[in-house]
């Protein structure tokens, strides 16, 4: 029971303090106090040397200095501790390409900022450049993303994105092969954070089936689903032959699962097998 409680102290203790960043951006050459806490206090902490643009310090020597002036709740999880200076330059051209990007990925999403830092001290920007977003960016509110100049260089800027979005969440928990339906599924808005796998943000005209099983209360992913299967083998079908304009129906049973437009052979009740196009719900064409 002693170990219980000093744990869930430690617990406490541990999220109720204040984690360091690893880099804190300025507008000038002095670092002040202002810039790591909330404070009215304008005290000048240090100063950048010339022809510099950045100054880098151990975590545990920022830590000390904060307690002199009485925050004492501050810990840090990276050694190090960097101060740079934010560049002067006109980033919105650069902000507008990656909430374009975003809007590519997610029709629904609602941006609310984004904030962007470059890796390096600029003066200016190229008159002309493109971005360049890693293959997964999309996933993250947290990246690095550059600009790449006519002559190829690249310029990269860590960038920070404040957005929401509708996604399908399991109302209950969604066995291997169960279709997502309204009943198992609900829309909900959430907060942009890092996925593993792309949301599902909506549904396919005819509809997903699990992959594997998904826990109630779960974010569904792209990972997770596959389109669904229209008919399932052993299923009796209903098959279309249209012959010189004239359509015959005719019952079969399906010889394995079809996912719309998939081609699949199915069995008469004479035992032939016949070729067949899926085109919907125990539904299909003769081909």
């Amino acid at each position: 029971m002693k170990t219980v409680v000093l744990f869930l102290l430690f617990t406490v203790t541990l999220f109720a303090s204040q984690l360091l960043k690893e880099v804190y951006y300025i507008e000038g050459d002095t670092i002040r106090l202002s810039d790591v806490v909330s404070t009215n206090k304008d005290i000048i902490l240090f100063h950048i040397e010339d022809a510099h643009y950045m100054k880098r310090l151990r975590s545990y020597e920022l830590i000390e200095i904060l307690k002199k002036y009485g925050f004492t709740d501050f810990r840090a999880k990276h050694p190090y501790v960097t101060f740079e200076k934010k560049s002067p330059i006109d980033t919105s051209k650069i902000v507008q390409m990656i909430q374009h990007y975003y809007y590519e990925h997610y029709e629904n999403i609602k941006i609310k900022s984004i904030t962007l830092y470059s890796h390096e001290y600029i003066m200016q920007l190229p008159t002309s450049y493109q971005l360049k977003m890693q293959r997964k960016n999309f996933l993250k509110n947290k990246a690095v993303c550059a600009i790449i100049t006519p002559e190829h260089k690249q310029i990269f800027f860590d960038y920070t994105i404040e957005a929401s979005l509708f996604v399908y969440v399991a109302r209950k928990d969604i066995a291997r092969g169960d279709p997502l339906l309204a009943v198992n599924t609900a829309k909900k808005s959430i907060i942009l954070q890092n996925f593993r796998s792309r949301p599902l943000t909506k549904f396919l005209k005819n509809g997903y089936e699990a992959k594997t099983r998904i826990k109630k209360g779960k974010i569904i992913t792209q990972r997770e689903i596959t389109s669904r299967s229209l008919i399932k083998r052993g299923a009796i079908v209903n098959v279309i032959l249209n012959n010189n304009n004239i359509v015959i129906n005719f019952s079969a049973k399906a010889l394995k699962n079809g996912k719309y437009g998939d081609i699949i052979s199915v069995q008469n009740s004479n035992g032939k097998k016949i070729r067949v196009q899926v085109i919907g719900i125990n539904r299909a064409k003769v081909i």
